[in-house]
């Protein structure tokens, strides 16, 4: 599956690995990593996630260690 993004993703995630790394150093890079985990699991898989709240055709993930959901 290829994946497609919405155009505030980017300013988004910038924004999130910014803060992130302000609060501790690393902690940035932690979070884009597990956000890049999530992204290669939804490609390979996307059908293998539950769906968001009543939605019968939106699904998500939640990252790890972080109150994300992609």
């Amino acid at each position: 599956m290829k994946l497609s993004y919405h155009r505030r993703v980017q300013t988004e995630v910038n924004e999130a690995v910014d803060w992130y790394e302000e609060q501790s150093a690393g902690l940035g890079d932690d979070f884009f990593a597990k956000l890049k985990e999530a992204l290669t699991q939804i490609e390979a898989r996307p059908e293998g996630f539950s769906f968001w709240l009543a939605s019968p055709s939106v699904r998500r993930v939640k990252l790890r260690r972080f109150p994300y959901d992609v």
